[in-house]
């Protein structure tokens, strides 16, 4: 019985740890949020963290352009998107393809 218990809690434990290391995602700084607002007709940073050395994308709604960069070393990455005249609302997709 006590061997079955640690078999099941080593397997719970492993999938756990796969599930952490599987788990990738984009973060963006506070200033990135619902509702904002862009200057118009510019070219507008965007930037945050992701796994290291992943290739993070960017599309944006108004002209339907896609945007990629890679991450550096320590996970950050930084991309310039051009913006259209004022109008809306438009969305903007990031994404490390996962």
């Amino acid at each position: 019985m006590k061997r079955s218990f640690f078999k099941v809690c080593a397997l719970f434990l492993s999938l756990l740890a796969l599930s952490v290391m599987v788990k990738a995602e984009v973060k963006l700084p506070s200033i990135f949020s619902d509702n904002m607002v862009m200057q118009q007709q510019t070219d507008v940073a965007i930037w945050g963290k992701a796994s290291a050395n992943s290739s993070v994308s960017i599309k944006t709604s108004w002209n339907g352009k896609s945007y990629t960069t890679r991450a550096v070393n320590d996970g950050s990455w930084k991309l310039k998107v051009s913006t259209p005249v004022a109008g809306g609302p438009y969305t903007v997709t990031i994404s490390d393809g996962k």
